[in-house]
């Protein structure tokens, strides 16, 4: 994608990927249902990742590659637009939360294509592992797991089915990140399961406590499987990166370097891969995009708890799977930062929230979110 504006070498599927936005964003146009979607994430946590994204749009005009920044922040919005049409169609609550969790597994199924695709068939972990179908599963594992113990008989036999599957998923994938990322994704269950979170705290208590004194080394293989103490120490060489993108952004500290690109004013400017969103914020929107963020975040939370004292279906999964992605996104930025396959299930447990879980939360008698 890079290549087609200029960085990097040639790449003829980066003009396929482009028609493909076109395609996605002329069904939006055509679809009729634009202004119905916009009206109904009125002030909520879409609205603000649309004006993160329109901000990165805007940096077009202090990027090094002003069309670059400029398109990577209009595929996001279209994606992201394409994602709200799309569940705008779902009759109700019980069929968005079937089609999140199928679009979760086909991305799962994907991602682990491209990996046969390019290492081949093999019975070693570490040829499968990654950082991005394991963000996919370790969100649908959480979903599963905050709705399951409040569900009637047909969604728990639905929720059981690809929890499971997220879990084995995630454990496929050996990656540290998502391991600890999906820790978080079920302490924040604990913190909003009224009746369950009790038990869960100290189940997690328990068994955290005789695994560690009695089985340290076993944990260490499972989380950090098939790596080096060096690797360990530096998060798989990320923070010996980032130290060095601290003076990046200080570079541009106010407005950063432009959405998904890095120059070093130097002469020399390349794609963003911080593989960390703060960084990617900081990198590509300076203070001024790390503000949205701060104003993403406590948006967010507000409507997470409000949603969950409510006790309305889909909050407690919802809020889980968030937060497994959001922490997941300090090692593999699917938010804040450009569009990729986890991005996809992120995006739209986020949109599912929007459409199904806030309006609920709102109708049921309490006033707004």
């Amino acid at each position: 994608m890079v290549s087609a504006f200029g960085v990097g070498g040639p790449d003829s599927l980066a003009f396929v990927q482009i028609l493909i936005v076109g395609c996605i964003a002329l069904g939006i146009l055509s679809s009729g249902r634009l202004g119905i979607v916009w009206g109904k994430t009125g002030r909520t946590s879409i609205r603000v990742l649309y004006f993160y994204y329109g901000l990165c749009l805007l940096s077009f005009f202090w990027s090094i590659l002003p069309v670059y920044s400029a398109y990577r922040a209009v595929e996001f919005l279209v994606m992201l637009t394409g994602i709200l049409v799309a569940f705008s169609y779902e009759p109700d609550f019980a069929s968005a939360e079937r089609r999140i969790l199928f679009v979760s597994f086909v991305v799962i199924l994907f991602t682990l294509f491209v990996s046969y695709r390019l290492y081949g068939f093999t019975f070693s972990l570490l040829s499968w592992h990654t950082n991005s179908y394991t963000a996919t599963a370790g969100m649908m594992f959480c979903y599963c797991l905050g709705e399951y113990f409040t569900a009637d008989d047909k969604r728990k036999a639905v929720l059981k089915k690809y929890g499971l599957v997220g879990l084995f998923f995630l454990f496929f994938g050996t990656s540290s990140a998502s391991f600890f990322a999906a820790l978080a994704g079920v302490t924040a269950i604990t913190i909003l399961k009224r009746k369950y979170g009790l038990l869960f705290a100290c189940t997690m208590i328990l068994a955290t406590s005789l695994l560690v004194g009695y089985q340290f080394d076993l944990i260490k293989e499972i989380v950090f499987y098939g790596k080096q103490e060096h690797e360990i120490e530096t998060l798989g060489g990320r923070l010996p990166m980032w130290e060095n993108l601290v003076e990046v952004a200080r570079e541009r500290l106010y407005l950063g370097h432009g959405f998904a690109v890095i120059s070093t004013g130097r002469g020399n400017v390349f794609a963003s891969r911080p593989h960390n969103s703060l960084f990617s914020i900081l990198l590509g929107t300076g203070v001024m995009g790390m503000l949205v963020f701060l104003f993403y975040a406590l948006r967010l939370l507000k409507e997470v708890f409000v949603t969950s004292t409510r006790r309305v279906p889909g909050a407690v999964g919802c809020a889980a799977a968030i937060a497994m992605a959001l922490v997941n996104s300090l090692a593999n930025p699917l938010i804040f930062d450009q569009f990729e396959e986890s991005t996809l299930v992120f995006v739209s447990i986020s949109v599912f929230f929007a459409l199904f879980v806030l309006p609920a939360s709102k109708n049921s008698g309490h006033g707004s979110v």
